[in-house]
Order: C-alpha cells, then structure tokens, then sequence
C-alpha cells in the first residue's frame, strides 16, 4: 500500500525528495511490484507545474520511474546487466515546499493548544460546508420533501402566499364531466384551467391542471411569493404546499 513512509525513502534514493507532494492522490493504492520489474523503468515524464494537475496515469508513470531502482533489479547473467541510470530532474521554479510542522519537546501544551485551534477551526468549516450541501441538496437536487398546508377547495380564480416552497400538490375533487378526456395513463383532462406561480418582478412558471392528481417540482419553486389559479367552470382542487424535509 502506497503511504508517505513507503514513497519517500524511494524519492530519497533518486535525490528528488521534493516529488512527495506529487503522490498524495496515490496514497493508500496499491503498485505491483511484479509487474513493475518485468521491464526496464518507463521513462520520465518532464515535470513542471503543470504536473501538480497531472492525471493520475501520468502520476503512476513518474512513480513507477522513482520506485524501480528501490524494488527492482537486473538479472545477473553473461555478461553483466548495466543498471539502468537513477532518474533525476530538477526542482521546478515556483515547486510548493512540503508542510513541516514543528514541536517544541519543552513546551507541548503550545502545541497541543495549536492542534486544537486548528481542529477548531476546521470544524466551523466543516459545519459551513454541510449547510451549503444541505442547501443545494434541497434546492438543486433531488431530495425528500414532507406535505405541508392544504389549500382549498378552490374553485374561479384567486391567489394564496407561500414562501421557500419546493412544490405543490394538486387534487382535482370534481370537473365537468362533459369535458374531453383523453384515455392517458394517467387520464388526461381538457380544459380544466392553469396554476402559476410569480415572485414580486412577476411569471416564474405555469402549468396546466390536466390531471385528478400530479405533483409540480419546476426549479423556480424556491423563489414563488404567490400561487395563482385559473380554473374553468365546474373545477374544483385543492393544492398543498411540498416544503423541503428538515
């Protein structure tokens, strides 16, 4: 398993201890070993800053080039095998230096109360981050939601507030029935009137009510301050507000 302890006696041998900053994405993957020595190493890619964003095929190329002259060796035979040369390149201008942190064996508790600051810290981050993941989850991707308030029976038109909602919930409880329905599944129903809703610069979205029940996620949701209704003569519903789960 690929750890720091196991990587940088390998850079070290190379002379290229700074390269260590490269192979944290590898770390905990496994090399095989069998496979590495069953040729002479890969060659060296050219390593510069970009390589900081390499993909992680071209960091297990480079690794695999410092790790052979650790884990492998030519074949004794007639006459001697040349090994081959150990792999060296410069240090990049601009390279970032590897975090070292100091400890003062006179004065732990200093750095223990360092450690626990920074815990501290991290942690307020962390909560941050779940809040704005929780957010977006709710609001951008899919997610439970729970019923809340119920609306009606409504009949003609009219308009009710609402606020943060993620749907809304439609029931038709009666309409015409000399109006045309199409044998859908669901049945679809004509001419049964419209549903809006609108923030306060005006239309976010519409839809028809066209069927005895259907729930309504459109994105703009979040941001409705009022939900509008059209209904035609003889259409009665009742609509219930889907509020995002706690």
């Amino acid at each position: 398993m690929l750890t720091a302890e196991v990587i940088t006696p390998w850079l070290n041998l190379v002379g290229m201890p700074w390269l260590n900053t490269l192979f944290v994405p590898l770390y905990y993957s496994s090399l095989v070993v069998s496979d590495l020595c069953s040729d002479i190493p890969p060659s060296l890619p050219q390593i510069d800053l970009s390589t900081l964003n390499a993909t992680a095929n071209t960091l297990l190329q480079v690794l695999r080039v410092v790790a052979w002259p650790s884990l492998c060796e030519c074949v004794p035979g007639t006459p001697s095998a040349v090994p081959p040369p150990l792999p060296t390149t410069p240090k990049p201008p601009g390279w970032p230096d590897p975090i070292t942190f100091t400890c003062d064996p006179a004065n732990l508790c200093a750095s223990l109360e360092a450690i626990r600051g920074q815990l501290a810290n991290l942690q307020t981050t962390l909560g941050l981050e779940y809040a704005l993941t929780t957010l977006i989850q709710r609001y951008s991707l899919p997610f439970a939601f729970i019923p809340g308030a119920v609306h009606g029976p409504l009949t003609g038109q009219g308009t009710f507030k609402v606020s943060r909602l993620c749907g809304l919930r439609y029931q038709v409880v009666a309409s015409d029935p000399n109006r045309p329905v199409t044998p859908d599944v669901p049945p679809y129903k004509w001419d049964l009137g419209w549903t809006s809703v609108t923030d306060d610069k005006g239309l976010l979205q519409e839809r028809r009510v066209n069927r005895d029940s259907f729930d309504w996620l459109p994105k703009e949701m979040p941001m409705a301050l009022t939900v509008g209704y059209s209904l035609t003569p003889g259409t009665t519903i009742t609509i219930q507000e889907l509020e995002a789960e706690p």
